[in-house]
């Protein structure tokens, strides 16, 4: 960087296929879904407590026309308003292109642990929403199916278009929370979406 002037330029790339074997992409499959209580997602896993209802790669539609898909979980027993948590990434909204299984001893966190349903570094769907909590799981801009170009140690989507994302949630009751780790402290280190409740980090 020159000293004493910020330079904008970006340098471009392009990602890998998303059918890499190391993309981990489970495929493109809108639909609802019931999750039993008792379901093991994966070997190993922590078996899902209680029923759970999820929505796959829901369609968001972002302020410049940009189209992210979104797995969207809630309690399957519940129909009313909820709280969401907006899980904010770029690693896959499944078990994606970056897991704890990709480090030594899977960073000292056991699979037993968590139900496989999160992302990485994401709260689990399976403790959340059995405590009246929805969890949005988006594939953010330009990861995998979801349109545009990925920013990643970078400003991703402002404000607006995480907003973009609970609001059009008619099920949620306006008390939100957003997730976010390390890949995005950098663009999301203000706040919480306006109109939220708080914003967490995982790390960083």
């Amino acid at each position: 960087m020159t000293e004493g002037k910020v330079l904008s330029e970006r340098i471009w790339r392009p990602g890998k296929p998303i059918d890499a074997e190391e993309s981990r992409y489970p495929g493109f499959r809108p639909g609802t879904e019931e999750i039993a209580a008792g379901h093991v997602e994966k070997d190993g896993a922590l078996a899902v407590p209680s029923p759970l209802t999820r929505d796959r790669d829901v369609a968001i539609s972002l302020r410049d026309g940009i189209v992210i898909y979104a797995d969207i979980y809630r309690p399957a027993e519940v129909t009313g308003p909820l709280p969401a948590i907006l899980v904010w990434s770029p690693y896959g909204k499944h078990d994606g292109f970056l897991t704890f299984e990709d480090f030594p001893f899977r960073a000292g966190v056991p699979q037993s642990r968590l139900s496989g349903l999160e992302k990485f570094e994401g709260p689990d769907p399976a403790w959340w929403c059995p405590r009246g909590y929805a969890v949005v799981q988006p594939d953010a801009r330009g990861a995998y199916m979801s349109e545009g170009k990925l920013h990643v140690w970078d400003q991703q989507e402002g404000r607006v278009d995480r907003r973009a994302a609970l609001e059009q949630r008619p099920d949620r009751n306006g008390r939100d929370l957003l997730a976010r780790n390390r890949a995005m402290v950098c663009g999301c280190r203000t706040a919480a979406p306006p109109g939220g409740d708080c914003a967490v980090g995982s790390d960083g």
